[in-house]
């Protein structure tokens, strides 16, 4: 089976262990669903500038990226990613209707295909993870007082998308089918979704949606920047137990396996799965992209959807033994408890950083 049909089986099987097929019972569910403003964990550190560091700058995981975020030439990016939006009709016919529909919008080809499977990212991290970042972030803004949430919101979202999108064009100025197809269908369809009631109402009940964002940090002196990530978590009941859940973790990392629910509402979490550590170009032509997967693991810790600390071993070339990330109010020097992160580069050293409550940090490491 490939790997995008895998993805596709296991998410299929978290909604059928949560009954998607069934409407929820109750007509009432309690306010807030996704931010619940706790002071401790990864939700202390969620803000919008945290969103648009760990969305925007997520794909810097991968192998090839360049993290030297203060050299990059963002205007050659922007450029293209703006122009390919703006003539979607010249971007899409550029790259082919067809082959548009089969690979990016329909689930019709798998990662086997040259450029196939791109799919299954636009439905998981576009269109249920980025609509429902949409609704947390309305919260958030809610909570703080802060006038037009909806509309603030939606341009957090759409800025950390895309300037996601930015990163990921590079210098290319081919015509970029693949932004153009986030953007303009499953970012915006993802919002609207999302606006349902009864969509929120499934995430938030049945199935518990939320996101485990890393902690970016400025790494000194080098100006890369480090840790920033963006995965989403979904759980679902298993049956004939209260105490254990499916547990899925997606983004750039894929892992499957088991939540224990305990007593004092804190959860431990396991999976295992695959990481994409590169994402090589499969069609010079079209600027089409395929992945290269490897063997990731991870435990993880939190306290009602709030991570508290998670540790896990992949097989990046700079990231292959541990990659630690403990977040504030798990320890404390005094009366302060900031976030703290170590990795270990597979050519030795160690790289570390501190964050403060909001989610912001600087590290030290080896140059990369």
């Amino acid at each position: 089976m490939s790997f995008g049909r895998l993805r596709a089986a296991a998410l299929l099987a978290v909604c059928i262990a949560a009954g998607c097929a069934r409407p929820p019972v109750s007509d009432t569910a309690p306010a807030p669903r996704f931010y619940f403003g706790s002071t401790v964990g990864s939700e202390a550190q969620f803000n919008p500038a945290t969103e648009i560091l760990n969305e925007g700058f997520d794909v810097l995981r991968s192998n090839s990226q360049d993290r030297h975020v203060f050299d990059r030439n963002y205007a050659i990016g922007a450029r293209n990613v703006w122009h390919s939006v703006a003539h979607a009709d010249a971007t899409f016919r550029f790259y082919g209707y067809g082959r548009a529909v089969r690979s990016e919008w329909l689930p019709l080809t798998t990662s086997g295909n040259t450029g196939g499977g791109a799919w299954v990212p636009n439905y998981e991290y576009h269109l249920l993870g980025g609509g429902m970042i949409s609704v947390r972030m309305a919260e958030w803004f809610e909570q703080h007082h802060v006038p037009h949430p909806e509309l603030l919101s939606f341009a957090t979202l759409m800025t950390s998308h895309y300037l996601n999108e930015i990163i990921e064009n590079g210098s290319s100025t081919i015509p970029n089918e693949d932004a153009t197809t986030d953007l303009l269908l499953f970012d915006l369809g993802g919002i609207a979704l999302w606006r349902l009631d009864a969509v929120q109402r499934l995430f938030s009940g049945p199935l518990q949606l939320t996101n485990w964002p890393g902690q970016p940090s400025i790494d000194l002196p080098s100006g890369t920047l480090e840790n920033a990530r963006q995965q989403f978590i979904l759980r679902a009941p298993l049956p004939w137990t209260r105490d254990w859940k499916l547990f899925y973790d997606f983004g750039l990392s894929t892992l499957l396996g088991a939540s224990r629910q305990l007593a004092n509402g804190d959860a431990w979490s396991a999976g295992v799965g695959v990481d994409a550590i590169d994402n090589p170009i499969v069609d010079p032509r079209s600027g089409a992209k395929g992945a290269t997967l490897r063997f990731k693991g991870g435990i993880f810790y939190d306290r009602r959807g709030s991570l508290l600390w998670s540790a896990l071993a992949g097989s990046r070339s700079d990231v292959a033994v541990v990659d630690l990330n403990v977040y504030p109010g798990v320890l404390r020097v005094g009366a302060v408890s900031p976030g703290v992160w170590l990795q270990l580069p597979r050519n030795g050293g160690v790289r570390l950083g501190v964050t403060t409550s909001w989610g912001l940090g600087v590290g030290h490491g080896p140059e990369r």
